[in-house]
């Protein structure tokens, strides 16, 4: 998985990134330059694939 994210107040960061440990990713590399507000994130899910109920949303956006 491959995601950006501001660390603009509150920064989040930290809790995306424990987030994913939780759900079974590994870290894979975090860039959040010391001049600049944005940040990158790159995850590997280490677990067993599941397939989804195809009626089920998995995921929900949010302005």
């Amino acid at each position: 998985m491959i995601w950006t994210k501001t660390r603009r107040d509150p920064d989040l960061t930290p809790a995306i990134r424990g987030w994913f440990a939780a759900a079974g990713f590994t870290e894979e590399a975090f860039h959040a330059p010391a001049d600049v507000l944005f940040s990158v994130g790159v995850h590997r899910f280490g677990g067993q694939p599941q397939q989804a109920p195809p009626s089920r949303r998995i995921f929900t956006f949010a302005a």
